[in-house]
């Protein structure tokens, strides 16, 4: 089990991420952006997520709660009909929920994974399923890259051995060397 911190620059918006993970347990995060410095929580086990925390400093604040794979809950407890099935989130402004699946899932080179993710939209604190595609090209050298499919988007991202991500296209890079 490791614990370690991590930094990635946003090269689309000027930004810088901070976070410290806990392998199979959390991830604590800042994102200092033009608009505001956002923190997030993540609590997971075994690479599932069990809750999620984001808020932009003095502004707002989003929890969800999933008590079981597959099921969300709000802040209050209420149930999230609209997100049943969805295991993974997708944070907008940061590259490590793309770590979740590629983690929590065992790859084979070639395979490809169609995931409901629960993608959540730092901007406005909306969130909504959507489907993702994972599939795990090639590998260079140490490190794995994926290729990654939304509904109007597509890219190359290429995650270490710890499946962090190192590269994501024209979106993020790693600013720091990870040290475990």
């Amino acid at each position: 089990m490791y614990m370690l911190d991590v930094y990635w620059r946003n090269v689309r918006e000027m930004a810088l991420e901070g976070i410290r993970i806990k392998e199979f347990d959390y991830a604590s995060s800042s994102v200092i952006l033009r608009r505001g410095t956002y923190h997030y929580t993540i609590m997971f086990d075994g690479w599932r997520v069990t809750s999620v925390r984001l808020e932009l400093v003095n502004k707002h604040a989003l929890i969800l709660q999933s008590p079981a794979e597959g099921e969300w809950l709000d802040a209050d407890g209420e149930q999230l009909p609209e997100l049943a099935g969805a295991i993974d989130i997708d944070i907008s402004i940061t590259p490590f929920t793309n770590s979740l699946p590629i983690n929590r899932l065992d790859w084979e080179r070639g395979q490809e994974r169609t995931l409901t993710m629960v993608y959540i939209d730092a901007e406005d604190f909306t969130f909504k399923p959507v489907e993702q595609t994972y599939t795990y090209l090639r590998d260079e050298g140490e490190n794995r890259v994926f290729s990654y499919e939304t509904e109007s988007y597509q890219t190359e991202i290429t995650v270490n051995e710890l499946g962090l991500v190192v590269s994501y296209p024209g979106e993020f890079e790693l600013d720091s060397p990870i040290k475990r």
